[in-house]
């Protein structure tokens, strides 16, 4: 876990091989890791992690590259022209005739944003909703299926994500929330008015006039575990998030760049990042 250290791996004259995938890995992908003169890498690996910001553009520097995979991360951006070829992870192509007009040599390092790919990379398949799809699908190389997240399931994951072994002090409210609207629980069909109605209800919640949550109050509440990273693409209104004197642990999501946070307390906590 913890960030890469750029300038004492780019350093390394030799590097050739390097793989830091499935790591739990925070922070950004570091330009310095591509210095001149020195950059030698031939396989570059930090997929699955939490890596965030930008592909940065001195990586065209790495000119021996053959894989480079970066897939399944909280990456946003374009990748540079210049880093995407013919000569980077050349087996998702094999299949592909050299004169396809689909070809784009950058969808074979990462599913842009706004569209997802079984493995993070081509084929890739464009979300639903154009534009607008990629508010919620903004991250480079999205795996598996197209993000759409509501209130409701942020809450619900921020809920189970905070039990732990403990069990959240104050009013049941909570509780009740998660089991009639978790997995198979809600039997009130699709009303989304009484839904959210019952969210707006919740303790340590506030809404504005459209019901939007815009406030969450939960200190001192017993809550365990870390902050999950959804509560940034569900709830894109949220301004106040108070989560302080309790027992979270883990790297602060930077996931909540997509929330509307003026305000943020995670005092008393043992979160990192």
């Amino acid at each position: 876990s913890g960030v890469i250290p750029g300038y004492a791996l780019g350093s390394l004259s030799n590097l050739e091989y390097l793989y830091l995938d499935s790591n739990n890995l925070v922070g950004p992908l570091p330009a310095n890791l591509a210095q001149a003169g020195k950059s030698k890498i031939k396989e570059l690996w930090v997929q699955s992690n939490a890596l965030s910001g930008t592909v940065p553009a001195t990586y065209e520097r790495f000119d021996k590259l053959t894989d480079f995979f970066i897939d399944d991360n909280r990456l946003t951006g374009a990748l540079t022209p210049n880093l995407c070829g013919p000569e980077i992870n050349a087996d998702f192509f094999n299949l592909i005739p050299d004169d396809a007009e689909e070809k784009n040599y950058c969808d074979h390092i990462a599913c842009p944003a706004g569209s997802v790919g079984a493995e993070g990379v081509y084929p890739c398949s464009s979300c639903v909703g154009g534009d607008a799809a990629k508010l919620q699908n903004p991250y480079l190389g999205l795996r598996g299926a197209c993000l759409h997240l509501t209130q409701r399931d942020a809450l619900i994951t921020l809920y189970e994500a905070t039990s732990g072994n403990r069990s959240w002090t104050g009013d049941g409210d909570w509780d009740e929330f998660a089991a009639a609207f978790s997995g198979e629980g809600w039997t009130g069909g699709n009303d989304s008015v009484d839904e959210s109605k019952m969210i707006c209800a919740l303790s340590g919640v506030s809404c504005d006039g459209h019901r939007n949550v815009i406030g969450i109050s939960l200190r001192n509440r017993n809550l365990e575990g870390s902050i999950p990273w959804e509560i940034g693409l569900g709830l894109p209104f949220l301004e106040v998030l108070d989560l302080s004197d309790n027992y979270l642990t883990g790297y602060l999501p930077s996931d909540l760049r997509w929330t509307a946070l003026t305000k943020l307390d995670i005092s008393g906590n043992q979160i990192r990042g």
